[in-house]
């Protein structure tokens, strides 16, 4: 089973270092998805929704 994960960030793009944390889980098979929090309320809702874990990275 595929783990999804939800990486929320404060920039308007991740940080490289979000980015690395990112890639290195997608290596070990993660399902990631990136968003800014400051992206519509619905689509963090929903992606909450569909996490299996939260990552927030400032």
């Amino acid at each position: 089973m595929t783990r999804r994960i939800l990486l929320l960030h404060d920039a308007p793009a991740p940080t490289p270092e979000a980015g690395a944390i990112a890639a290195a889980l997608r290596a070990q098979g993660a399902q990631v998805v990136a968003l800014a929090c400051a992206e519509p309320y619905d689509a963090v809702l929903d992606a909450l929704l569909e996490a299996d874990s939260v990552l927030y990275w400032r």
